[in-house]
C-alpha cells in the first residue's frame, strides 16, 4: 500500500493499494522484461495502524519460531519459558500468543504448570523433493 503520512485535507482515502508485476515490453525491436505498478483501489488505512499492525505479526511470528526452538520436543515450566523470554524482549501475552498458535498443552503439577508442544511432525528424507540442479540456457 502507499499511504499518506498526514492528510488534514481529503475525501477520506488515505491511500491506494497496488502491485508490482514483470512484463514484457518491445523497445527498437527488442523484447525486454521490465516491472510495472497496478493501481488497485483507495484504502481508507492510515500508515499508523498499518505499521503497529505489521511490527505485532513481526514480533509474534518471532515469538513463535523461538518458542518452537527453545521449547523442542520436551516439556518446560511455564515460568521457565516467561523467564527465558523476558531476557529476549518476550512478554507473558506474546509467548501465551505464541504457545496457543503452535497447539500447546499445559498440564498443572505440584511445582507449577508445564508447558509441552507437540511433536514436530517432519517428513521422511525420502519424501522431500530433490534437490536443484543447475538449469543451463536459462535466459537471464
Amino acid at each position: 500500500m502507499m499511504l499518506n503520512m498526514k492528510a488534514n485535507i481529503s475525501n477520506g482515502a488515505r491511500g491506494m493499494s497496488y502491485t508490482v508485476e514483470s512484463k514484457e515490453i518491445e523497445d527498437e525491436g527488442k523484447s525486454i522484461r521490465t516491472a510495472v505498478v497496478k493501481w488497485g483501489s483507495a484504502t481508507t488505512a492510515n500508515l499508523e495502524e498499518t505499521m503497529e499492525m505489521s511490527s505485532e505479526d513481526k514480533k509474534s511470528a518471532r515469538a513463535t519460531k523461538w518458542l518452537r526452538t527453545y521449547m523442542g520436543d520436551e516439556e518446560h515450566y511455564a515460568r521457565d519459558v516467561f523467564k527465558a523470554g523476558e531476557a529476549i524482549q518476550f512478554d507473558d501475552q506474546t509467548l501465551r500468543g505464541a504457545y496457543k498458535k503452535l497447539g500447546g498443552k499445559a498440564e498443572q503439577k505440584k511445582d507449577g504448570w508445564v508447558w509441552r508442544l507437540p511433536v514436530e511432525e517432519k517428513p521422511p528424507i525420502d519424501s522431500q523433493p530433490n534437490p536443484p540442479t543447475i538449469a543451463r540456457d536459462v535466459p537471464w
